[in-house]
């Protein structure tokens, strides 16, 4: 996520009278958002953080849900009282789509273990957490550009600059939005659909019946 984007949620939440100490930028690692260009301690606007983190990274007691078994963040358990969700729009190679609700992973010590056949049902899984379910009141998409192919680590050529933002307070219908726009990409560059390569997201489906939101374009504004 870039950083000028978090950089303007950050503010934003100070006009709303939340202190900059009290704003956490936080990922799977320190060194997943030092290597992305974000100053280790953070900036005036908000600190940084990684899950690596000994205090407030992942720790016991492990947590069941569904397919999940694992070491949640107390970031997300303990720690934070709202999160605000930052992912940036890209296809992933076995997910189909790793936007909004994929992005959860990173608060989970193991993801490796639930990129095989379960992936999609962990995907639903890990949203249906308690914590996260009940405190992410936004999501923010930053699709200032987009990958559509290749993903999750693209080669250049199949990024493209959209210079846009999504935003809902529903993961589901922001990923389903989101799943139309690659699909978009992907035929405008003479790609097949990801139903025709085999990767379907999945996990929206199974979202959706888990109540997380609706996938239906329908029932989409």
């Amino acid at each position: 996520t870039r950083l000028e984007v978090v950089q303007a949620i950050a503010r934003s939440l100070q006009r709303a009278d939340v202190r900059p100490n009290r704003i956490l930028v936080w990922d799977r690692k320190l060194s997943d958002l030092t290597r992305a260009g974000y100053p280790p301690d953070g900036t005036a606007d908000f600190k940084c953080v990684g899950n690596d983190d000994r205090v407030l990274g992942f720790l016991p007691p492990i947590i069941q849900v569904g397919e999940i078994g694992s070491f949640f963040s107390k970031l997300v358990t303990d720690t934070c009282s709202v999160i605000i969700n930052v992912p940036v729009l890209k296809d992933h190679d076995l997910a189909g789509v790793s936007v909004c609700l994929k992005s959860f992973f990173g608060a989970i010590h193991n993801p490796n273990k639930y990129h095989f056949d379960n992936i999609h049902q962990a995907i639903a899984d890990v949203n249906r957490q308690d914590d996260i379910r009940r405190k992410t009141v936004l999501h923010i998409c930053d699709a200032t550009f987009g990958c559509y192919n290749g993903g999750p680590t693209p080669p250049p050529r199949w990024i493209e600059r959209l210079g846009t933002v999504y935003a809902s307070r529903d993961p589901v219908a922001l990923d389903a939005v989101a799943w139309q726009k690659i699909e978009e990409l992907r035929k405008a560059n003479a790609l097949p659909s990801l139903v025709g390569s085999k990767r379907e997201p999945k996990h929206l489906a199974l979202a959706a019946a888990a109540n997380l939101g609706p996938n239906d374009p329908a029932r989409i504004e």
